[in-house]
C-alpha cells in the first residue's frame, strides 16, 4: 500500500503503468486515488496532483450516506439519539442510549456539547494509554494534547513543540482505531515524513498499521453531530 500525506491528510494511492496512455489520469475507487501513467512518477508530482484537485477528492473520499437524526457512535458502539431541552447542557448515556440535554434547540449549540464531551472522552482514553505507548516509543519528554473539531484530518503532530492534536471525531471510532492514529502520531516524534522508516517503525510498535488504518478509512458514520 502507498501512502502520502498532503494538507495534514493521508491518501492511500496506486499506481497503474500504462504505456500506451499519452495522458497521466487520476481517479478514485475503494477509498483510494489510482494514477493511471505512462511513465513513473514522483511524490512531488502526485502532491501537486491531489492539491490541483485536492477538494474534489476530499469531498469524493467523505462522501457519506445521509445524516441521521436518529444515531449516534461512541467507541464505536452505535446509540439511540435523544434530544432533550433543559436548563443544563449535558450528555448523559443511559443504556442504550445517548441523551443530549441543551439550553437551547440549536444546531450549533448542541454540536459544541456534543465535541466538548467527546474532547472529554478521548483525553480520559489518552490520559489511561499514554504511559504505555510512550514506554513503546522509548519517549520520556512530556507530551501536550489538543482536542479540536476538524473534518479533514484525524490527528496532527508538532514534533519540535511537543504537541499532537487529536480530531474530536475520532470518539466515534473503536479505542484500537483511535490507537492506531495516536501511535501514528507517537511516530512523527522520529520521522516528520510519511517515508519507508516511519511506517516500519508503525508496524513494529502497533502490528497490522497498514490493515487498521485501511480499515478505518474506510468507516463512514452518519451522525447529525
Amino acid at each position: 500500500m502507498n501512502i502520502i500525506r498532503v494538507c495534514d491528510r493521508d491518501f492511500n494511492y496506486e499506481i497503474i503503468y500504462k504505456r500506451g496512455n499519452k495522458n497521466i489520469y487520476l481517479r478514485i475507487k475503494d477509498n483510494k486515488l489510482i494514477f493511471t501513467t505512462p511513465r513513473p512518477l514522483g511524490d512531488d508530482f502526485i502532491k501537486s496532483m491531489i492539491l490541483k484537485n485536492f477538494n474534489q477528492i476530499i469531498k469524493a473520499l467523505d462522501k457519506s450516506p445521509p445524516l441521521s437524526e436518529n444515531t449516534i457512535h461512541l467507541f464505536g458502539v452505535s446509540y439511540k439519539l435523544q434530544i432533550i431541552q433543559s436548563n443544563l447542557n449535558v450528555v448523559r448515556i443511559v443504556d442504550d442510549t445517548f441523551y443530549i440535554h441543551t439550553t437551547k434547540i440549536d444546531t450549533n449549540h448542541i454540536q459544541k456539547i456534543v465535541t466538548s464531551f467527546y474532547a472529554s472522552k478521548l483525553e480520559e482514553f489518552v490520559e489511561l494509554n499514554q504511559q504505555h505507548i510512550k514506554n513503546k516509543f522509548n519517549i520520556e519528554f512530556n507530551i501536550e494534547y489538543d482536542y479540536k473539531n476538524v473534518l479533514s484530518y484525524f490527528g496532527e503532530c508538532f514534533p519540535n513543540r511537543h504537541k499532537i492534536i487529536l480530531a474530536t471525531k475520532l470518539c466515534k471510532y473503536d479505542k484500537y482505531y483511535i490507537l492506531s492514529v495516536i501511535y501514528h502520531e507517537f511516530g512523527h516524534f522520529f520521522y516528520k515524513n510519511h517515508g519507508t522508516e516511519f511506517y516500519m517503525l508503525l508496524e513494529k510498535l502497533f502490528p497490522n498499521y497498514y490493515k487498521t488504518q485501511s480499515i478505518l478509512r474506510k468507516i463512514k458514520y452518519n451522525d447529525a453531530f
